[in-house]
């Protein structure tokens, strides 16, 4: 088969950016307003060292992972949290209060905000609505809320946007032997 054969046969699909679905809370809760995020970014760095002669050698050094943000449709009623009448706003904040940040001036812990979290889950599907990559989240914190704006010019609808810090992920994909095996390693 030529490279891009792949491309001409029917059973190809490849995979498609508005394609996804993120869950996320104790329990685990579906988040169908999640408009947008984006999947882990590991970093990195280099170590330089400097030669006698004036040169440079190059090493790798420790990796990093950056924050993931999703963006969220502040509006609308759910049962986020088994709590009636709510919205995104209102379960961030619930969230926030189970991570132990309950008034101003208080910290949040890692240990109550990662069992308030659980493990969040960013799943890429096909059209079928078959998984075809699923990232897992480790240890997640909020990093940032960004409760949105208001504008008596736009009729656009509300966003609430949560930057999430995490110590690591784990990447599975569909065709794996064992669907768990598939994964960069903990960092």
């Amino acid at each position: 088969m030529a490279l891009g054969d792949f491309l001409t046969r029917s059973e190809y699909e490849p995979k498609q950016s508005h394609k996804f679905l993120i869950s996320m809370g104790n329990p685990m809760r579906l988040m169908v307003e999640a408009k947008s995020v984006n999947k882990p970014k590991i970093n990195f760095s280099v170590v330089e060292l400097n030669n006698v002669d004036g040169t440079s050698v190059y090493y790798p050094a420790s990796p990093s992972w950056d924050p993931v943000t999703i963006k969220f449709m502040a509006g609308g009623q759910d049962a986020m949290f088994q709590t009636e009448n709510t919205d995104v706003s209102r379960g961030m904040v619930e969230l926030l209060s189970a991570a132990g940040y309950s008034k101003y001036g208080e910290r949040q812990y890692k240990g109550s905000a990662a069992d308030a979290f659980g493990e969040i889950k960013i799943k890429q599907i096909n059209r079928d609505g078959q998984m075809v990559e699923e990232w897992t989240l480790v240890n997640p914190f909020f990093e940032s809320i960004d409760f949105g704006d208001l504008d008596y010019s736009s009729e656009a609808l509300s966003e609430i946007s949560v930057t999430i810090r995490y110590d690591h992920a784990f990447v599975h994909f569909a065709n794996s032997p064992t669907r768990a095996s598939t994964f960069l390693p903990t960092i």
